[in-house]
């Protein structure tokens, strides 16, 4: 019963992480690597990654 408990909870932060509203849940360094491409400054903003500084 724990495992698929377990397993759960990880597919569920796995989706949630695969959306395109992706939350500030982890850390400003995910929020940077997937909001934009090489992002100097990134904030959350209602618990969506936004990105103030891009290099494109």
């Amino acid at each position: 019963m724990f495992k698929y408990l377990l397993v759960v909870i990880l597919l569920i932060a796995l989706i949630e992480l695969a959306t395109a509203d992706f939350s500030c849940y982890f850390s400003d360094s995910i929020c940077k690597s997937i909001t934009c491409r090489n992002c100097k400054v990134a904030t959350c903003i209602t618990g969506d990654c936004v990105c103030t500084l891009c290099d494109l």
